[in-house]
């Protein structure tokens, strides 16, 4: 690909100025991973690309090919700079020197659950209703973790009045009609949670995912700890900057070599993370954390035909424009069962909602179209399940998974109703319900598939062996590149295919119980759908949603 006039000057301006800041306005389609590689490639310092999470860090380490570059996500940066401190603590005999094995820290992504269940106990008592507990449960772990990504002041009635508006928490859509707490008592919570969840740190090592980057960004900040000298760097690049919480933002400043800089790469647009905590206003809050710097723009397109950035212009204003020579391309909008005549192997069906996906990866594989499933964790488990039935038929398979859906059945109805006496046991009758319901859809998924299967004649005397050998081959984990891929819009950002075929792309957008913000993140997500295709683009309806 030919350097436009906007990425040589970021080159230029990056090789002559070695110590100046840069923001990149980088448009869907602008080739800013070529930038980037192009950017790694001008330096023999100590550099770090910041990846978004581990699937782009996994991406990135095949492309960039300076050895001096290391690229990670700032939560196993977070980590690493704790386990370091904490080893040098024990070597000491400082923090929990004596109450773990390890020198390192130990994962628990439950940690908060667990705090929460014995608040709740101790408030509700052992016969609270199951479904209430999970009402109280969910909105405070979510509460919690969002008050640490985006440094709210767990202390603040306003800041966390705010927090809880901005996010819409505590909001029963379930029809059981369950309150929401008072500000006061949710500060409350939060202050014993957060006490709690730091004394389990210093008397047992336990960490859950963000404390990775909660716990160190509070020991740096405050003097305790110190980041090794293997951890700083003199090019700091960051991708999809827009998604950034506000903690991840300020733990950037502790990382820099006098004289280095940082290489912010971002798309206001493509902001659709703040349900992670990502902070939308980031875009605006990165020059003043990091004042003086070069603002940058990339415009052009070199992904998309012109009818579909014309589409963006219109729907989105957002100033996005073609490569000279993009071809027109072609929108089209059809209906959910027309896509197998439309669909080919390399092209993408994405989706905002996971439950919109789920006829069409039936209707796909049952007309032997092969398909690209990115949970590949779902397809060993539904081989297995098979295996394990150790029927001799098929006719025996579809019985015998009839009678596990009835027996989960039962099991689920006596989980939920099961009255429990510790938090520890509320926290694995949630985990039993979530495992259960997963079970019971990849075995209907399974009955499905193997319906279509047992109606061909030529199948008619076939083994379940066989069928495990249809499934090996209809859901495809090994060759995306043969298969059609199917993901969830989130899971789209940074792909590109041929065609592209959106699952209710109208239906996208806003929703009167979100916030302004979510509904901004919606109307990012429909600009995302709809720059994903090379060709031709396919707006797909389905009258039941």
């Amino acid at each position: 690909m030919e350097l436009s006039k906007y990425q040589k000057e970021i080159i230029d301006f990056f090789k002559n100025n070695p110590h100046d800041n840069i923001i990149v306005k980088a448009l869907a389609g602008t080739g800013k991973s070529t930038l980037i590689c192009l950017l790694t490639e001008e330096t023999n310092t100590s550099d770090i690309y910041v990846a978004f999470n581990s699937s782009i860090a996994e991406e990135f380490s095949r492309k960039i090919n300076n050895p001096k570059t290391k690229v990670k996500t700032l939560h196993s940066l977070g980590l690493a700079i704790m386990n370091s401190n904490l080893s040098e603590s024990t070597s000491k005999g400082g923090i929990g020197s004596r109450n773990t094995s390890s020198s390192g820290a130990t994962l628990d992504n439950f940690k908060i659950h667990k705090i929460i269940d014995e608040l709740i106990y101790e408030t509700f008592g052992k016969y609270d209703k199951f479904e209430h507990k999970i009402f109280i449960k969910d909105n405070y772990v979510q509460l919690y973790n969002l008050c640490r990504l985006t440094c709210t002041n767990m202390s603040s009635d306003s800041e966390v009045e705010k927090l809880v508006e901005d996010y819409n928490l505590f909001v029963d859509y379930s029809g059981n009609d369950f309150s929401s707490p008072l500000v006061s008592t949710m500060v409350t919570w939060l202050e014993q949670i957060d006490e709690k969840s730091i004394e389990e740190f210093k008397t047992s090592r336990v960490i859950d995912f963000t404390d990775m980057l909660y716990i160190t960004y509070k020991k740096l900040s405050s003097g305790e700890w110190k980041v090794p000298y293997y951890n700083y760097y003199t090019n700091i690049y960051i991708d999809e900057a827009q998604d950034l919480s506000t903690i991840q933002l300020l733990m950037l400043k502790f990382i820099k070599r006098k004289g280095g800089r940082y290489i912010f790469v971002l798309d206001e647009n493509q902001a659709i993370y703040s349900f992670a905590g990502g902070n939308a206003k980031s875009c605006a809050l990165i020059p003043k954390l990091y004042a003086p710097i070069k603002e940058f723009d990339l415009p052009i397109n070199y992904r998309c035909p012109t009818s579909h950035l014309a589409k963006v212009n219109r729907d989105f204003g957002i100033p996005i424009q073609p490569r000279p020579d993009a071809p027109v391309g072609s929108i089209k909008t059809i209906d959910k069962e027309e896509i197998k005549k439309y669909v080919h192997a390399g092209d993408l069906v994405i989706s905002r909602k996971n439950k919109w996906l789920s006829d069409v990866i039936l209707d796909l594989a049952i007309h032997g179209i092969p398909i690209y499933m990115e949970d590949k964790e779902m397809v060993e488990q539904i081989k297995k399940l098979v295996s394990s039935q150790k029927a001799a038929s098929l006719y025996e398979l579809k019985n015998k998974l009839e009678k596990i859906i009835k027996k989960y059945n039962v099991q689920l109805e006596k989980i939920v109703k099961k009255e429990t006496e510790k938090a520890e046991e509320d926290t694995k009758k949630m985990i039993d319900v979530s495992d259960t319901n997963s079970r019971i859809d990849n075995i209907n998924f399974i009955k499905s598939i193997l319906s279509y299967y047992s109606s061909q004649p030529q199948n008619k005397y076939d083994k379940p062996d066989d069928f495990i050998r249809y499934i090996d081959v209809l859901l495809n984990t090994k060759m995306p590149s043969n298969c059609v891929r199917v993901c969830s819009v989130h899971k789209a950002k940074g792909l590109e295919a041929p065609q592209t075929f959106v699952l209710n792309e109208a239906k996208v957008c806003t929703d009167r119980r979100n916030s302004w913000e979510q509904n901004e993140q919606e109307k990012n997500l429909s600009y995302i759908s709809i720059t994903r295709a090379k060709e031709n683009l396919f707006l797909v309806r389905e009258t039941d949603v």
